[in-house]
């Protein structure tokens, strides 16, 4: 299988709860290196990003570090990269502040893998990572499944860099790129404005598009994914001994969710090592560790 990720790398400088500061990759780096771990013999990973110039050795001495990724289409750019401050308000959530952000990645850089992908995965770190008519053009181009993290298009930043979700005008626009649609509680809000319960958005966006499923994230309380033409499935979180840091569990539990799903995996059978995926996460500070997600989420530990 060939998958193909799109969204912009961060770094992340995470300001915890007891007043430390963690930094490490973040941003879409938690997709690349979870599908890198998830990974067999028979697949490739291709990320397509630009790096800025202080991250540039950094990430690829890392990539080096991942097995079965191609990094060849993740270009070096004269600017510093994308930048972002996390604040952790409670052990499971923060708040985020946007440093500075790298342009959109170019439709161009994006067309030439589009035939060969059986999964285009696209995660919106900062907003901005892709422009609307190009992943309009993604959408028809694309041979296989796209799985879609709306994350940031459901935010707004202020002028001081800090995020909060907000309607989206295209909203519809939007919905149509995706098969598989994913977003938290809160962004589902934000790109359904008015509906009167999740199952009613979801309907919403199953009568506008020909979208295949919507996953809804909800932390600590796990998942719903909801289908086309079947109830609610509940995804259960596994059990964390001991949260380190939540950075990155959405993000991962859905690189998880798509890449089993892609391989042709159940729903349910998917959304548990999805959970389980995200549970690991929780469990270790920023990225660091996540070579080890492939025997959490398949057995052995982390």
């Amino acid at each position: 299988m060939r998958v193909l990720i799109i969204g912009h790398l961060v770094l992340d400088e995470i300001h915890t709860r007891e007043g430390g500061v963690i930094e490490s990759f973040g941003g879409i780096h938690f997709p690349v290196t979870a599908f890198s771990a998830l990974a067999m013999e028979d697949d490739t990973v291709v990320p397509v990003f630009p790096v800025g110039e202080d991250a540039w050795d950094p990430f690829q001495a890392a990539a080096a570090r991942m097995p079965r990724l191609d990094v060849s289409r993740c270009t070096r750019v004269p600017a510093p990269n994308t930048r972002v401050r996390l604040f952790h308000d409670a052990d499971a959530s923060y708040n985020t502040q946007l440093v500075r952000s790298l342009d959109s990645i170019s439709y161009a850089s994006v067309a030439p893998e589009l035939a060969a992908a059986d999964l285009v995965y696209i995660n919106f770190m900062t907003g901005a990572d892709l422009a609307l008519d190009d992943a309009e053009r993604l959408r028809s181009d694309a041979r296989g499944m796209i799985y879609l993290d709306a994350h940031m298009i459901a935010y707004r930043v202020a002028p001081d860099g800090h995020r909060s979700t907000a309607p989206v005008d295209a909203w519809r626009r939007w919905i149509a790129i995706p098969d598989v649609l994913q977003c938290n509680e809160r962004e589902l809000a934000a790109l359904v404005p008015g509906a009167d319960g999740e199952r009613a958005a979801a309907e919403a966006l199953f009568s506008m598009a020909a979208l295949r499923m919507l996953v809804v994230t909800k932390g600590g309380q796990g998942a719903v994914v909801h289908a086309r033409d079947s109830a609610p499935l509940r995804i259960e979180p596994a059990p964390v001994e001991a949260i380190v840091d939540t950075t990155g569990c959405g993000d991962v539990f859905g690189s998880t969710f798509a890449y089993f799903l892609a391989r042709g995996e159940t729903a349910a059978s998917a959304g548990a090592r999805a959970a389980a995926a995200g549970a690991f996460v929780a469990s270790i500070p920023g990225s660091h560790g996540m070579e080890g997600l492939g025997r959490a989420v398949r057995g052995g530990g982390a």
